[in-house]
């Protein structure tokens, strides 16, 4: 547990996302790129257009880093 920067002393908790959360991470991921697409280094067309295991893969053990050049 960490302190969340927008309130002193506030707790902010840390889930680690696992492979079967690939479609919540998903939703997420997608809506941070259409929201704020500078802050990225792939676009919501890029990723838009993955697929389950492009999703899955990253977040199961071992799986390499999430969103780091691998194209549809």
């Amino acid at each position: 547990m960490g302190v969340d920067p927008s309130g002193p002393g506030r707790p902010i908790h840390l889930h680690r996302v696992l492979a079967q959360d690939w479609e919540s991470h998903r939703d997420i991921r997608l809506e941070m790129l259409q929201n704020a697409p500078d802050a990225f280094w792939f676009s919501y067309a890029d990723e838009a257009v993955f697929e389950e295991a492009d999703w899955r893969g990253p977040l199961a053990p071992g799986g390499g880093v999430p969103h780091s050049g691998r194209r549809a």
